[in-house]
């Protein structure tokens, strides 16, 4: 059904139902009026003038406030213009003629509730404009103004600006709107070939019941209370995904947090991914750990990694799971009980200033990075087999990822790691690339421990006197213990930076790459 340009649209009921109820497309939204299920629902027509009987009412899922069709300067003001090549549906979308210069466009409206609903939503077409941003400004009777963002992508997409991420004061009244302005933001740097163009603009509701399970791998996104850990609060002023993150409120009295996820089994997965905000790069340090507690084992067992917190903002970690460290032997990714971040014990440092908050963290499939045959660590997926090492700050040995042994508060370097080879009796040579920075002649070290010999422990180092990379070589058998250790099982690799006793400097780097077992 379609008269001056316009159509009218019914939710969820068919053509033919909207035809004998006899709509008339009268609407203070807008050119294109909604029909709710609903209010359908809510009626029974009876022959012969029967009373109609209600239903409890259901809350509305959309209701159109513009399909962009007919003559569009009555209620943007002239700004936007109709644009007929392109459309997402109807005839026609509308779009900004002029993208160097783009004014505002203002639709004024009587008074009008808006609770009912939970977002805006437009249908947004973009080509060679994905650098802009799209505004939208709501006001209301009572003097309020908000605004919110979505960012452009390339082609046609349907966009989502719920009323909860809007920003500004005063805050809007929702029962009382009174105009809608969209406008864009950076679009400085557009190609004269740009074109953004926007079709049926909608008010939406969102899920009432938020339900983490009903995506694969979905640990939590901290939406709702079931998610928030013991220790955290809501953060709705940043986040990555959805309405809000959580906050860990002080770190350093609040030590440990724990949170037991839906999800027990990680067999089916790989990775475990989440986003971290810092507000300070501040050096402070906490471990994620995932306990699956072993009944054989005397004290808790988990796999663990400890991050260093020296960057300000939003940081991504995706985390193998086959490089994450473990101390003891856990029970096993199916068995996994809970998740815990602590900012005490290990040796960590501790900062009063330290503001973190965490956003969604999932479980990722994926067939992962391949180490060569012999390569214990090529660091190219981080250092994450490493207890107490950072990702290097500079350029790698080969490819991209190296280890940073960093100097601690004593003044000393050192890391640890399971390595991913535990038998190496076939092997004679251990090779590793060493960048070395302000060393001053300090020493490394690299010792081997094994499987029932607490005491025996295979020790080679080098003196640091150069600046850059370097590759070292080690003799494995160049030792008279040689056979009396058990090479089958060697359980644990570390690596070890003294600084000299004289002419050290606090700005010495030690970074490694490429640890390789060679015959």
């Amino acid at each position: 059904m379609r008269a001056g340009g316009s159509r009218a649209s019914c939710v969820g009921v068919a053509p033919a139902c909207a035809a004998k109820v006899g709509v008339r497309r009268v609407s203070a939204y807008g050119p294109a009026l909604v029909v709710r299920a609903a209010s359908l629902a809510a009626l029974l027509l009876v022959a012969g003038g029967a009373a109609a009987q209600e239903s409890p009412p259901r809350a509305a899922e959309s209701l159109l406030l513009d399909d962009m069709e007919g003559d569009l300067t009555s209620r943007w003001g002239g700004v936007l213009a109709p644009e007929r090549g392109y459309y997402q549906s109807g005839r026609q979308s509308a779009r900004w003629p002029d993208l160097s210069a783009p004014a505002p466009a203002r639709w004024d409206l009587p008074a009008q509730s808006w609770r009912r609903y939970d977002a805006v939503a437009v249908s947004c077409y973009a080509r060679n404009a994905t650098g802009a941003v799209v505004k939208f400004s709501v006001t209301s009777a009572d003097g309020g103004r908000q605004a919110g963002w979505f960012g452009v992508g390339e082609g046609w997409h349907q966009e989502v600006v719920p009323f909860d991420r809007f920003r500004g004061e005063p805050p809007v009244d929702w029962s009382r709107v009174t105009s809608l302005t969209v406008s864009l933001e950076q679009t400085a740097e557009l190609p004269d070939a740009a074109r953004l163009c926007l079709d049926d603009l909608r008010l939406v509701s969102l899920p009432s019941a938020h339900q983490p399970a009903a995506e694969p791998g979905l640990l939590c996104d901290f939406e709702t209370e079931e998610e928030l850990w013991d220790g955290m609060q809501y953060d709705d002023e940043r986040w990555t995904s959805g309405r809000r993150s959580g906050h860990w409120v002080s770190p350093i009295n609040n030590t440990a947090i724990s949170y037991e996820p839906p999800i027990t089994d990680w067999t089916p997965y790989q990775y475990v991914e989440f986003d971290v905000y810092s507000g300070v790069p501040n050096g402070d340090q906490f471990i994620f750990t995932v306990y699956s507690d072993n009944i054989a084992e005397q004290g808790p067992s988990y796999w663990g990694y400890i991050i260093t917190v020296d960057w300000e903002g939003w940081r991504h970690f995706k985390v193998p799971f086959r490089r994450m460290y473990s101390p003891r032997s856990p029970a096993g990714w199916d068995q996994v009980s809970t998740i815990r971040l602590s900012s005490r014990g290990w040796g960590m440092k501790e900062y009063d200033d330290t503001d973190l908050s965490f956003d969604r963290m999932i479980l990722a499939k994926g067939p992962g990075h391949r180490l060569p045959p012999g390569m214990l660590d090529d660091f190219e997926e981080g250092p994450y087999s490493w207890w107490f090492m950072l990702a290097g700050p500079i350029p790698a040995y080969r490819e991209q990822g190296c280890g940073w042994l960093y100097l601690r508060d004593d003044g000393r370097a050192y890391a640890y790691m399971r390595p991913a080879i535990s038998d190496w009796r076939g092997f004679r040579q251990l090779h590793v690339c060493v960048y070395a920075a302000h060393a001053q002649g300090g020493y490394l070290r690299l010792i081997a421990q094994f499987a029932g010999q607490k005491r025996s422990s295979w020790v080679k180092g080098a003196r640091i006197d150069w600046e850059g990379w370097r590759e070292l070589v080690f003799d494995l058998r160049a030792t008279t213990a040689h056979r009396r250790l058990n090479w089958q099982q060697v359980t644990r690799l570390g690596a070890y930076y003294r600084p000299p006793r004289t002419g050290a400097t606090p700005d010495a780097m030690i970074c490694l790459d490429d640890l390789c077992l060679k015959p």
